[in-house]
This record gives structure tokens, sequence and C-alpha cells, in this order.
């Protein structure tokens, strides 16, 4: 027993060194700065901002409003909570994989999310990831202890962490449907059904604000920047379960790694058919939210799949990947098993690596951009036009301290700021004129300034046909571009000088 612990120290130990070593190695992404922005503001009016331009439901961004206030705003602090929850993320692994089989599976599943790159990417973020898995990781815990143990005293402790998982993630819809699957379908005899229905009733009737809250924001723009899922994002998918997302290998690499870790998940439905019930059930938390979130995104206008909407499932995932470690360790099965376990190595070493110290593999650079923009526009009148609302955030985070510098934004979300050295017009997106309402066209604005700089991230999804730079290469003479780069067509910031 004390091995055990001593064990679990020691990997506790291991995940929070590997997660706070590169902790502030990459400067804010966007929607970070949009959290740092959010749990800024008052909680009335962060409901309400939220409602208006986010597709994510408030608890963590309340959670993080009170972290600030008592740690600050840095890259550091604002991260570390998230951090602090990924310990507590490999701490439940640990439970909820020696409650269903035994510790020595416990330990295995909460090594590998401690190691796992793409876990540590989510643990050193200002999002709400980590609170996802948190809560649906004590979700199926609590539910295990009501299933295999009739633990009475885990229906309350179940209830509250399903409707905070709710408002931790709306994703987590998948995950309640999936627990009624799987209590009407194959634990109904073990668990009392009248009490399964009050509970969920309950759950509706606290949920119910969320979902009108959810309906509003579906309305609007937030959340329609993902697309229907192809058979290749499907194999993305689980590539980055193993860690290799940041590791560019040919698609037939990608697939190969697929199958291999695709045939411990088949081989260890075979080798513990012993354990049918509680094999069930932790493929039920693999498999149901999968599949149900890749349905609604094909067979409907909604898209909720991508890799990180889904990457709640990867506890359940390292689990199943220990019991096929596990099991052909104990088959002494050498080969196979020395192959998962350097593959599975070394795609997340060298992912950690690569998020963790290459610069072509981490998050736009924005404090970079900012810097350069500081020591080469500081001195003079510059009008800037961000053609991603959500890049104010990131930009208006690293740039707060400079002089003389003004933006636009081409969306009508934001009002004027107190400060006049940050200015943000009230804009309708036009092809010809740019009509800025109250304050005239961008001709007009544009006089009052010597530079215009117009910086672009993700504009393939503001403005894809580039109405905005055709406009401003027509009618201002251009000085040249600034390329902060990244692979990802989503981290690149480029930012584009003219002189009026």
């Amino acid at each position: 027993m004390k091995l055990k612990f001593t064990s679990l120290f020691y990997i506790l130990s291991l995940g929070l060194f590997l997660r706070l070593i590169t902790l502030t190695n990459n400067s804010f992404w966007v929607d970070e700065a949009f959290s740092i922005f959010a749990a800024k503001l008052s909680l009335t009016n962060l409901v309400l901002f939220i409602k208006n331009v986010d597709a994510h439901p408030p608890l963590y961004y309340i959670i993080l409003h009170f972290w600030i206030k008592f740690f600050g705003e840095s890259e550091f602090s604002s991260r570390l909570l998230s951090t602090i929850i990924g310990i507590l993320v490999i701490y439940f692994q640990y439970l909820l994989g020696a409650e269903l089989f035994n510790r020595k599976i416990g330990l295995i599943g909460a090594g590998l999310i401690a190691i796992s790159s793409k876990v540590i990417q989510f643990d050193q973020e200002a999002r709400m990831y980590p609170l996802f898995f948190l809560l649906s990781l004590i979700s199926f815990f609590c539910l295990s202890k009501l299933i295999f143990q009739n633990n009475k005293k885990y229906w309350i402790r179940f209830i509250l962490a399903n409707i905070l998982m709710f408002y931790a993630h709306y994703n987590s819809i998948l995950i309640i449907i999936s627990q009624n699957i799987l209590i009407l379908f194959f634990y109904y005899k073990k668990i009392s059904i009248k009490k399964w229905l009050l509970s969920q009733l309950i759950l509706i009737l606290t949920i119910l604000p969320g979902i009108l809250l959810f309906l509003s924001q579906i309305q609007g723009k937030a959340g329609k920047i993902l697309t229907s899922p192809t058979l290749e994002d499907f194999f993305y998918f689980f590539y980055t379960l193993n860690g290799g997302e940041s590791i560019y290998f040919p698609n037939f690499l990608r697939i190969f790694i697929d199958i291999i870790f695709g045939g411990l998940i088949v081989y260890v439905i075979l080798e513990f058919k012993f354990l049918k019930e509680k094999i069930i059930f932790l493929y039920s938390y693999l498999f149901f939210p999968l599949f149900l979130s890749l349905g609604i995104s094909i067979f409907t206008p909604i898209h909720i799949f991508s890799y990180r909407h889904s990457s709640f499932i990867f506890p359940a995932y390292f689990l199943v990947l220990g019991l096929g470690i596990l099991k052909l360790f104990e088959k002494k099965r050498k080969i196979i098993l020395n192959i998962i376990i350097i593959l599975f190595f070394f795609l997340n070493l060298f992912s950690f690596l690569n998020n963790g110290f290459i610069k072509m593999y981490q998050t736009a650079d924005w404090k970079e951009a900012a810097l350069f923009l500081k020591k080469n526009f500081s001195n003079y009148k510059t009008l800037f036009i961000l053609q991603h609302f959500y890049s104010y955030h990131a930009f208006s985070y690293y740039s707060q301290n400079l002089n003389n510098l003004y933006f636009l934004n081409i969306y009508n979300l934001y009002p004027k700021l107190k400060e006049n050295k940050i200015f943000l017009g009230k804009a309708f997106f036009r092809k010809n004129n740019f009509k800025i309402s109250k304050d005239g066209t961008l001709a007009e604005i544009a006089k009052k300034y010597q530079y215009i700089c117009l910086i672009q991230n993700q504009e393939w999804y503001e403005d894809p046909r580039l109405y905005l730079k055709d406009y401003l290469d027509k009618h201002y003479f251009y000085l040249g571009y600034q390329v902060f780069l990244n692979y990802q067509r989503t981290k690149i910031i480029q930012i584009h000088i003219y002189k009026t």
C-alpha cells in the first residue's frame, strides 16, 4: 500500500514538473487572452459578454475571475489555475482506474496522462478544458461507485459533478446522454431507476438556464468556426491522443500509428472478457460521447467535433491503454509491448519538446508581435486594424503599455474604451467604402494617422476573400509586411504596413 502511494506521489510530482517547466514558453493565444479579458469583467458583464461573443458556458470564466483577483493576470499565474486542475485530473485518473480494476491500472493510467504531451498542453492554457476533464472524471468515478458498490452517498456528488460539468463545457451533454444510455440499457438492474430518473430531473432543472444561454449563443456568430468532420479528422484525432499533433508525419504513417493503438483497444476487449461489466463501462466512457459528437457534427448543422472539444475522453483512453500495456507485460509479449511503449514515449516526448521549445510549433507569438510594433511605431500615430475580433484581446494584452497606438475592429462587438490611446470604432463590414457608424469611413479616419497596420490572424474565417486588404492595397502606399510564422494556419500573425 505504501509503495502504491509513493508511486502516485512521484507521478503527481512528475506531472507538475512537466507542466511548470514550460508554462510560460508560449505567449497567450487568442482564446487565452479572451479568457483573461472576460474574467476581468464584473460577473454581470462577464455573463453578458460571453452570451454575445462566445460559445462556452461561464463556470471557468467565473472561477478565473476570482483567481486573478488574488493571483494576478500574468501568463504564469493565469495558467497556474489550469495546471493545478490538471494535477487533480491525474489524481482522479488514479482513483477511477483503481476503482474499476486495481491500483496498478490506476497508477499506469495516471502515469500516461501525466506525461501526455496533449494533456500537458491543455494544462498550460488559461482555458476551460482541464476543468472539463476533471469534472467528467469525477462524474464517472461517482457513477462507478453507484453501479459497482451501490454506495448511496455518491448520489449527491454525482449530481453536483454533472451540474458543474455542464457549466464548464456544453459538450458535457454528450456525457450525460451517454450515461443515460449506459444505465438504461446495461446497468438498470444495478441501480435504482427511480433515483436515477429523479437525479436526471434535478439535473435538467438546474442546467436549464445554461441551455437557454447556449441557445442564445448559437444564434449569433459564436461557435460557427468548426466544420463538418471528415474521416481524416477522425484519424487525426486518435493521432493526437497518442501525442503526435506536433510531429508532422505523412498520412500513411499517422494511419499506421492509429492502427497499432487501435489494435490495442480491440486486444483489451478480447483479453478482459471476465471483466465484461467494467469494460462496458470504460468503453462507454470512451466511445459513446465521441460517436454522438461525430453524428451530430456530420448530420446536423451544429458542428461540435474537434480534438479540443472531444478531448474529455483522454482519461478513458489512457485507462484502456494501461490495461493493454499491463496485459502484454503479464503475457511477456515483449516485442509488441516495446513497440507500443517506445512509440508512445517518442511521440509525446518530441511533441512536448516541440510545443515547449521550438518556435514554429508554438502558439502565435503575440508578445513578439507587440514588441515589434512598439519598437517601430511607438513614436508615430498608427491605426491598427485587427482582422479577427479575438485578436484584440491577445494584442491588447501585450501592447497595453504602448503610446500612440489606435485600434479599429471591423465588427460591431466592442464599445469605445475610456482611454483615448485605444480606439475601437463600431464598424460594419463593407466591400467598397468600409462605412463606420458615427465615425465615418475608413478613409476619413485614416487621415488622422501616419501609418496603418493591418494585423491578420485567422483572416480566412473573418475575411476569406481579403476585401479589407484589397481595399488598403488600392488606397495606401504598401511598405511591406512582417510574419510571425507557425506551421498551423491558425497560429500565423501577418502585419501589413501602409503609409497614409
